[in-house]
């Protein structure tokens, strides 16, 4: 019987930690923008994986992972993020493609910001409160550096934005 009882709080445990991870305000300001595509974000989807592959095979980072954006921003406010330049850069990559319905989007995200109350947001308020203040990109980066962790980097929604700051730093 205990061993019941404690195996029921153990998977009870177990969802709410994955309905956490899931329920973040970033995944739905995420969605909103995927679903803003008239092929719900596929392209987007599949150019943000070409240039996370294209930054694997040329060596500036090593997986798709968190661990590995976090180690490009830590490159980057150590002064050796330019050591190694992409053949391409991402911005540049996201101007192939269809834009998003911008009207969708701000739509779905000012719903989505109104009924933030039910998503763990914390961490996108912080990271609001930071982009909102005028720094260039390499203060940004640190910036982020104290902020997001390895697991927020496991998000698109970071992913996206550290993909873009990266491709503005190397344009300059």
């Amino acid at each position: 019987m205990k061993t019941k009882i404690l195996l029921n709080i153990l998977f009870a445990f177990f969802i709410t930690s994955c309905l956490a991870q899931n329920n973040r305000i970033e995944n739905a300001l995420t969605a909103c923008t995927y679903e803003a595509f008239s092929d719900n974000g596929i392209a987007f989807k599949n150019k943000i994986s070409s240039y996370q592959n294209l930054l694997i095979k040329e060596k500036i980072i090593t997986d798709p992972s968190g661990k590995s954006y976090l180690q490009l921003l830590q490159k980057f406010a150590d002064g050796k993020g330019l050591n190694k330049v992409p053949s391409k850069f991402f911005i540049a990559q996201l101007q192939t493609i269809e834009s998003p319905n911008s009207d969708k989007v701000r739509e779905c995200q000012k719903i989505t910001k109104n009924e933030s109350e039910q998503y763990n947001n914390s961490t996108f308020k912080a990271f609001e409160k930071v982009i909102s203040n005028q720094y260039s990109p390499n203060s940004l980066v640190v910036a982020l550096l104290k902020l997001l962790i390895e697991e927020d980097l496991e998000l698109d929604f970071y992913k996206i934005r550290i993909l873009v700051l990266t491709s503005k730093i190397y344009m300059e």
